[in-house]
């Protein structure tokens, strides 16, 4: 039998792995962020759009 320092913990100790409610928790919050960064993104886009129709109309540009 190896000495204990030796030896492996069990893969399904806590703190091993984030598994079961923590994982839960991460994926939610990872999943809050992507559609924040999308919304900011979907949100530049249409400004760029705005800008770039008032410029071929020839008005001055609106923020």
């Amino acid at each position: 039998m190896p000495r204990a320092e030796n030896r492996k913990r069990p893969p399904n100790m806590p703190g091993n792995t984030a598994t079961g409610r923590r994982s839960k928790v991460i994926d939610a919050q990872k999943a809050s962020e992507t559609q924040g960064a999308q919304d900011r993104k979907q949100a530049l886009i249409d400004r760029m759009k705005k800008l770039q129709e008032s410029k071929k109309a020839g008005g001055k540009p609106t923020s």
